[in-house]
């Protein structure tokens, strides 16, 4: 399984790569720390699932999510984020079916059915 990682922290992108390696030994992760690396990658491989922090550096995270849906419009999208705003997650819920908005810290509750 291809998963991209979409964090501008390091620490985050690395801490999701390891916990995903301990738990699918199948699992490539291929990292990126901002929307243009993200949209620049995508352009060059396919993925199965992409795992976006919501506030990223450069275009407003609900534009690069938005840019990538309609680049990849089958591939699932989990948006990470600590916010509680009720705002952000319907937008993320409107760009269509693929984007799933969770809380980082409910990623264990999600990621396992996920990956099945």
């Amino acid at each position: 399984m291809q998963v991209l990682i979409v964090d501008d922290h390091q620490l985050i992108r690395a801490a999701l790569r390891d916990l995903l390696n301990k738990h699918y030994s199948t699992i490539e992760c291929v990292e990126a720390s901002s929307g243009e690396i993200a949209l620049n990658t995508i352009n060059q491989r396919d993925f199965d699932v992409a795992i976006v922090d919501l506030f990223i550096p450069g275009e407003t995270a609900f534009v690069f999510l938005r840019k990538l849906c309609e680049l990849r419009p089958n591939l699932p999208v989990v948006v990470l984020s600590a916010t509680d705003n009720q705002q952000h997650m319907q937008q993320c819920i409107d760009l269509g079916p693929r984007p799933l908005s969770i809380k980082a810290r409910q990623w264990k509750k999600w990621s396992m059915p996920l990956m099945q």
